[in-house]
């Protein structure tokens, strides 16, 4: 009896694994577009939000493009090595794709 249930509560704790991920990997698919962003600056604390912001000016240009795209965005600093140039932050951005 002791094997059971300890057999039962490890397949409710595995089925609940594999549903969590593939949730995860759904909600992925809607943002299957890859777009880069350079802008000045730096990322700082909020740099997701900083390109995120930098994206959506960028889109808000494009005529054709929706105004309530989904986006996410990851941002890495991008050193610069000659004296007097700016520091330049790079965005590599997801966004879901027009249809």
């Amino acid at each position: 009896m002791k094997y059971g249930s300890v057999l039962f509560v490890v397949s409710c704790v595995i089925g609940f694994l594999i549903l969590s991920h593939v949730k995860e990997v759904e909600g992925q698919k809607d943002l299957g577009c890859n777009m880069d962003v350079e802008a000045p600056g730096h990322c700082g604390n909020n740099g997701k939000s900083l390109c995120e912001e930098d994206l959506r000016k960028k889109l808000r240009k494009i005529p054709s493009a929706p105004k309530d795209i989904k986006v996410a965005c990851n941002c890495t600093d991008r050193p610069h090595y000659i004296k007097g140039y700016p520091h330049y932050r790079v965005c590599d951005c997801r966004t879901d794709c027009p249809r």
